[in-house]
């Protein structure tokens, strides 16, 4: 399931513009079948995070699955929360809030600083913007910015 999952998620990021919605629809709707599938963690954590994800891109909140992540231990859980309440409700201080708690699990540092400066910067926080990035080596910033 993981691999179907990949692949629609994949597709609606690079396909045009006018069947984004078909493909990151299917990989929610596909996600959203695997809730209660016997599986590894691992596994399930990322085809309900890809299904989640594609369902923030086409405005969607994936209520059912930030819960069963929630229920399981996923930190990944508040990022999808926290992207949401960024990109669709633009709802900046709680979606700084649920970023900084995906931060405190040190899983996929990159994207959840990354999510987080732009937070800060939207909202006008500059200041907390800078303290984010500091939160990455110099070596990881530089690599990301082709310095």
């Amino acid at each position: 399931m993981l691999s179907v999952v990949e692949h629609e998620y994949e597709a609606g990021l690079s396909v045009s513009t006018a069947n984004v919605a078909e493909y990151f629809k299917r990989a929610y709707e596909l996600a959203k079948m695997s809730i209660n599938m016997q599986a590894s963690d691992d596994t399930l954590d990322n085809i309900l995070f890809l299904g989640a994800d594609a369902a923030v891109r086409i405005g969607i909140r994936p209520k059912e699955l930030i819960d069963t992540m929630l229920k399981k231990g996923f930190s990944t859980a508040h990022h999808i929360e926290g992207s949401y309440l960024y990109d669709v409700a633009r709802d900046f201080k709680a979606a700084a809030k649920e970023v900084e708690l995906a931060l405190r699990s040190k899983n996929f540092r990159l994207r959840n600083v990354r999510l987080l400066a732009r937070i800060y910067l939207r909202d006008g926080r500059s200041d907390k913007a800078l303290d984010a990035l500091e939160l990455l080596q110099e070596s990881c910033l530089n690599r990301d910015t082709a310095e």
